[in-house]
């Protein structure tokens, strides 16, 4: 009995400790967070849209390399190889509708640029593809 109420009273401390480390962690990170400037800000965005992009890239394109070691193997069941193909073609296509959404949900630039083409479409001076091309998402 004195054993295990030792053990519960180390296991208190040691779980207290990590839930103050922890506390103390985010509270200095948003310190930190807080004094960031706007351009630092914009570049963690861009940051974290990138790191998004790529995440889904790399999980859209894995039965397309999945289908290119089965194409390797000569031996492989072809019905089987026929799906997989066509699960690598709609995970390729689901790829680009998902970098939009991506770029919709997480660039407001891009949001005000694509309601800026939906109101005038037919701009023919340019003005929309130049502010794309100076911002940054």
């Amino acid at each position: 009995m004195q054993h295990s109420f030792k053990v519960l009273i180390l296991e208190y401390k040691f779980n207290k400790d990590i839930v103050l480390f922890l506390v103390l962690k985010i509270r200095k990170t948003n310190r930190r967070r807080q004094s960031l400037t706007q351009s630092h800000c914009t570049e963690l965005s861009i940051a974290r849209m990138l790191l998004c992009v790529v995440f889904v890239f790399g999980i859209c394109y894995l039965p397309t390399l999945y289908v290119s070691f089965l194409f390797a193997n000569v031996n492989s069941d072809f019905a089987f190889t026929y799906n997989v193909l066509l699960l690598a073609f709609l995970t390729t296509s689901v790829n680009s509708a998902v970098n939009f959404i991506i770029y919709c949900l997480m660039s407001q630039k891009f949001r005000e640029t694509l309601v800026g083409l939906r109101r005038n479409p037919t701009r023919s001076n340019g003005s929309v593809v130049r502010s794309l091309s100076r911002s940054a998402y």
